[in-house]
């Protein structure tokens, strides 16, 4: 007896096929990972204005179609740790002024971004903020800081004051007393940031002299200040201003001794120059005229002098050195310039 066996032969679809090619064909292993043909870092360029303000930027890889690849790991790189520190996540923070490149890589393919730290201003403090003094000088000073509150090193700064009849400031924030009152000194950075301080005022005097209808006093420094009547200019600032208050007598000049009279003012010098200023129709103010000034002029004559008075209309001041010799100017009506009555003594 004979057997015939039949023998059926599986066909597998081509689809099947495909498919275990793709999945590494029979072997089970895994097939190459795929390669990125670029690399992109977002944002491309920016500028970070203060140290320790920080970024994040993001990488994105692409195959050669231009698709984006998920899953894709970057290593994240800086070409300058002095400007900026990033993380493996690709978060940068500024440490320093320049230029530096963040670069991400992915698979032997790089993409890089440009950061600058330029420190800028933010706000600006000036110390002491608010000062009330009898001095006639003041120091303030101005700090520049970033918006994380980091010194901005040498920031310049542009110094005034609201109130230059009570104040003045120079370049370097040092302030001197005009008046007695209140004044904002201000330090003006870049981009117009600014900070400000208040300073009042006030007078104290050393030496007090007072005339007919006005005063003047000397502060330690040997600044003057007169107030009350200026008809005619004796408080030296000047005007012909009626003051209530001290004002500064013009010149900037340092006394060592005042004299207020009847409507005219004469102060003495270290160096024993004397000036006067106000009414001069009897020649009180020493200058060979009868011209009145509202502000100090030297008394003529070269004398140097020790020791200075002042009468109505008539002035008199004793010589330094040895001898110490009598001079006197002004009305002579009653004799007052030490010799007989007559004419005026325009000058000593």
């Amino acid at each position: 007896m004979t057997w015939t066996r039949r023998v059926r032969t599986a066909t597998l679809p081509l689809s099947m096929i495909a498919y275990t090619a793709a999945c590494g064909g029979g072997d089970g292993g895994p097939g190459p990972s795929p390669v990125p043909a670029a690399v992109e870092v977002t944002p491309g360029t920016s500028t970070l204005q203060a140290f320790g303000a920080a970024l994040q930027f993001t990488a994105v890889a692409r195959d050669a179609r231009g698709n984006v690849m998920s899953g894709v790991s970057f290593t994240w790189t800086n070409s300058s740790p002095t400007v900026a520190t990033v993380t493996g996540s690709g978060l940068v923070t500024a440490v320093g002024d320049g230029t530096t490149d963040i670069t991400a890589t992915a698979g032997g393919v790089s993409g890089t971004a440009t950061v600058t730290v330029a420190q800028s201003v933010a706000s600006v403090t000036v110390t002491p903020g608010s000062v009330t003094t009898t001095d006639a000088t003041q120091q303030f000073n101005a700090t520049a800081r970033d918006a994380s509150g980091n010194v901005v090193p040498g920031a310049t700064f542009a110094w005034s004051t609201d109130n230059p009849s009570v104040a003045t400031v120079n370049g370097s924030g040092r302030a001197a007393a005009v008046n007695g009152g209140t004044t904002m000194i201000k330090a003006l950075a870049s981009k117009g940031i600014a900070g400000t301080a208040t300073w009042t005022v006030i007078l104290t005097f050393d030496v007090v002299s007072a005339g007919d209808h006005h005063a003047c006093g000397l502060r330690t420094g040997g600044r003057a200040y007169c107030w009350g009547l200026n008809a005619d200019g004796q408080l030296g600032d000047g005007t012909t201003t009626r003051r209530l208050t001290p004002v500064a007598v013009a010149g900037g000049h340092v006394w060592t001794a005042i004299k207020a009279s009847g409507r005219h003012t004469c102060a003495l010098t270290p160096g024993g120059t004397v000036y006067c200023w106000g009414q001069n129709t009897r020649g009180q103010l020493g200058t060979g005229t009868t011209f009145a000034s509202p502000t100090p002029v030297l008394v003529v004559g070269g004398q140097l002098f020790s020791f200075l008075t002042a009468g109505w209309e008539h002035t008199c001041g004793v010589t330094s050195g040895i001898g110490r010799v009598v001079y006197c100017w002004g009305s002579n009506a009653r004799g007052q310039l030490g010799m007989a009555a007559g004419p005026c003594g325009w000058c000593p």
